[in-house]
């Protein structure tokens, strides 16, 4: 029994963190972060690997990104019995107080981008018009969907 409740505890250990999959088009895959960063980055870049290729993708963005709006509301009832020194009266009330509060919800979200691929062969270099985009010595090729 000691054993099995082991593992359990094990695995629920190892999946404190995931990459939930919020969105993707041409200029990227967004991730939401949920659990343990550290884990959950990990399986962004397992996610990433295996659509674009190891180490063929990059970093666009990342941040808290607002998704909403949290509430939270509390109240607390006093109830209270005072007698008089002669014991013959007893009054009784009772106070409550509310408090309440909003803020906005947020997820911590991060943009990868597949690499482009290798930028066709331009003109020599030292030709009319430099080095190929990038290529050694020359700017890097622009960024997806441009």
């Amino acid at each position: 029994m000691l054993r099995k409740l082991s593992v359990v505890m094990m695995l629920a250990l190892a999946a404190c963190g995931s990459a939930r999959l919020v969105s993707q088009d041409p200029s990227g895959t967004t991730f939401a972060l949920e659990g343990d960063r550290n884990k959950a980055m990990d399986d962004a870049n397992a996610q990433m690997t295996a659509q674009c290729g190891p180490g063929a993708y990059h970093m666009v963005s990342q941040g808290e990104f607002v998704i909403g709006e949290d509430s939270f509301a509390q109240s607390d009832t006093q109830y209270g019995e005072k007698t008089s020194r002669n014991g013959r009266r007893t009054q009784g009330g009772s106070s409550t107080q509310a408090q309440s509060s909003t803020r906005q919800a947020t997820e911590w979200r991060i943009t990868f981008a597949c690499n482009n691929a290798p930028a066709p062969a331009g003109p020599p270099a030292g030709g009319p018009g430099g080095p190929p985009v990038g290529g050694p010595g020359g700017p890097p090729p622009p960024p997806p969907g441009y």
